[in-house]
């Protein structure tokens, strides 16, 4: 979750700055039309139309909220939905196993 607000996260557009990626530019967006879109939190949440299905859950989920990075982290509700959407998207997996569990009884 810090990972997503610091943008601080194993997305290209990050880890090409230090070297731990050839490129900065979107994986599925470079190979899928040529398009050179840096790998960003917002490409990787809000644009990349590789989880444009995953994405479409969320914006069912959240309405309008699901688009406005502050909006996103203003709840556990949220906060559960974001994470679902990095788990079915398996982008930032660096291992097997579940990217988060929460179990919070709370919905905010």
């Amino acid at each position: 979750l810090m990972q997503l607000r610091t943008g601080h996260i194993p997305l290209n557009g990050y880890l090409a700055r230090f070297g731990q990626a050839a490129t900065s530019r979107c994986h599925s967006c470079w190979m899928s039309n040529g398009t050179e879109k840096e790998e960003t939190v917002r490409h990787f949440l809000f644009e990349c139309p590789e989880y444009s299905a995953e994405r479409g859950q969320l914006d069912h989920q959240l309405g309008q909220d699901s688009r406005n990075m502050r909006m996103l982290m203003s709840s556990m509700k949220h906060i559960k939905a974001v994470m679902t959407f990095v788990g079915q998207t398996h982008r930032l997996r660096t291992a097997p196993g579940e990217v988060i569990n929460i179990n919070h009884e709370d919905a905010d």
